[in-house]
């Protein structure tokens, strides 16, 4: 067995869980007492500086204890989660003091599974490896982001420069060969395994009544405002900390002008930009920004992106459109993007597109969405938290519109073009400058909306997406041109279907299936009757 590959001689504990992370224990120099991590930590944070470690006399030496397979901790953590990673690895002055106080075992061994553990030791409470997208994320003391950066590169390096420094057991040279970038790898890789590390994705960003801002957890439900927590596991950061009493003038008067100067869809619309607050979306509704350019769509995207922060992203339309040639079970990190959003906007389709409504049922209807990162052969499923927009200057095709569609379907219109005196090419400017006082607003109404269950009502919503959807049907526009709906007709179902095929063929769109067909005349009032033969009463054709 080579060297890097022997199984550890030097863990001590174990056999106890706390908060679903393995104890181990730390003997101090000259006291038989023991002590936890967390003591340790916080007795080298009063203290400044680590004490140096006596040698310890020689003793039989432990069973060995090797890393275990990966599963889920609790979601419970110790509170204490100071100082950051980040900020451990910003300042190098920090760095310097704080090396000697990482709670690390000096007898780790100087191999590649040593260094695995003693990051382990010295970080369990502050980074974490999400094996389900294959990602580590680093608490920064305001949330947990994605390492994109190779942070954890830096915590290897540190761990082992904290383990070389006046090791009572090994010296410096024994260390050398875990400089390399191959052995620094490795030890990662071995230290995604270590019980202590591993953490469930389930566990981040899953109370869905919490925002997290720059000045603290927002509580939509108490509409108050705490501290930043580890324990909370916010991955998301948004851009502004809301005032609950502060005026907003600028945005009452945009937001009054983007609706054509009628109040009840402005109120619906600030309502709506609430609900997506919120990580939960129990009224399951996707929503089209419908109108040309000039008419401040973009400028309220812009807005919404910018105090939402993280929160919100904007993702390629082919997301949603429909691929007859795409791959099913392929990597889809455009998805695990996703995750832990709360308003997701895709912009822009070309004329004649079709959606993929599948997909968008599956996201706004609570649906386990299932895709895999790439390198990874792990599938992961997630239920959306994000309100999905659509914003484009002339919608896409839908398709089928069934029952299930229309529920779940809103228009919001802009019709309001500005152009010469009414045109403010600064008017983002002036509303970023208003912006804790608009995400009071917005928390306040995500507030009314979580407390009453819906949105407020509004006709031009209704009407607007009413109208739409009646001229994208397939099955109305069908009737229109080829048939009648007239009391007490009967008429054979396969005529009608054969009707309807070669008006879909004319149309240059693809054919329903006869048991499509016969559903979607259903929903639309012709029943079936047997008589002999199937037929559609309600339904004659010209």
């Amino acid at each position: 067995m080579s060297e890097n590959n022997k199984p550890p001689q030097d863990v001590v504990g174990g056999g106890q869980e706390a908060a679903g992370y393995r104890k181990f224990t730390i003997v101090n120099p000259g006291s038989q007492e023991e002590s936890s991590p967390l003591d340790w930590w916080d007795q080298m944070a009063n203290a400044g500086s680590a004490p140096t470690p006596e040698p310890e006399a020689a003793t039989a030496a432990p069973a060995p204890e090797p890393i275990e397979e990966p599963r889920a901790p609790s979601p419970e953590l110790p509170v204490k989660c100071e100082p950051p990673v980040t900020e451990l690895l910003a300042d190098r002055a920090i760095h310097l003091q704080k090396v000697a106080a990482l709670q690390i075992r000096p007898d780790r061994p100087p191999t590649q599974n040593g260094l695995a553990l003693a990051i382990g030791d010295a970080f369990s409470r502050r980074i974490g490896y999400v094996y389900q997208i294959a990602m580590w994320r680093l608490w920064d003391g305001r949330r947990w982001p994605d390492d994109h950066k190779g942070q954890m590169v830096q915590v290897a390096q540190m761990t082992l420069e904290a383990l070389a420094t006046d090791n009572p057991h090994h010296k410096r040279s024994a260390f050398a060969s875990l400089e390399r970038a191959p052995a620094i790898n490795g030890a990662l890789s071995l230290a995604a395994t270590d019980p202590r590390l591993v953490m469930d994705a389930a566990i981040f960003d899953a109370d869905p009544t919490i925002l997290n801002t720059p000045g603290g957890i927002v509580n939509i439900k108490a509409l108050s405002i705490g501290p930043h927590r580890a324990d909370a596991f916010c991955t998301h950061l948004a851009g502004a900390t809301p005032d609950f009493e502060a005026d907003a003038p600028v945005y009452e008067r945009f937001m009054l002008s983007i609706s054509d100067d009628r109040p009840e869809l402005a109120a619906w619309l600030e309502a709506l930009i609430g609900y997506a607050l919120l990580g939960v979306k129990n009224l399951q509704i996707f929503v089209f920004l419908v109108g040309s350019g000039g008419n401040g769509k973009s400028v309220l995207l812009a807005l919404i992106l910018a105090i939402f922060g993280s929160y919100a992203c904007t993702v390629s339309a082919d997301v949603l459109l429909d691929h007859q040639n795409s791959s099913r079970g392929g990597p889809a990190p455009e998805l695990l993007d996703l995750i832990g959003r709360r308003f997701v906007c895709a912009s822009e389709t070309d004329e004649g597109a079709r959606l993929n409504l599948g997909r968008i049922k599956a996201i706004s209807g609570g649906d386990q969405i299932v895709c895999r990162a790439m390198r990874s052969n792990i599938m992961h499923k997630f239920v959306a938290q994000f309100l999905l927009v659509l914003a484009t200057n002339a919608p896409p095709r839908i398709g089928r519109v069934d029952n299930a569609t229309k529920r779940r379907f809103r228009m919001m219109p802009f019709d309001r073009v500005f152009e010469g005196p009414e045109r403010d090419d600064n008017i983002l400017t002036k509303l970023l400058e208003e912006k804790e006082a608009i995400l009071g607003r917005w928390v306040k109404a995500a507030h009314a909306v979580l407390k009453s269950g819906q949105l407020p009502p509004c006709k031009i919503i209704d009407q607007t997406g009413g109208d739409f959807l009646t001229e994208e049907d397939p099955i109305t526009r069908w009737i229109g041109e080829c048939a009648v709906l007239e009391p007490g007709a009967t008429t054979p179902a396969g005529d009608l279907y054969r009707s309807f095929t070669a008006w879909q063929e004319r149309e240059g769109t693809k054919t329903w299936s006869m048991h499509a067909f016969g559903r979607s005349l259903t929903e639309h009032g012709c029943a079936a009757r047997k008589m002999g033969i199937v037929y559609r009463e309600g339904l004659r054709l010209l």
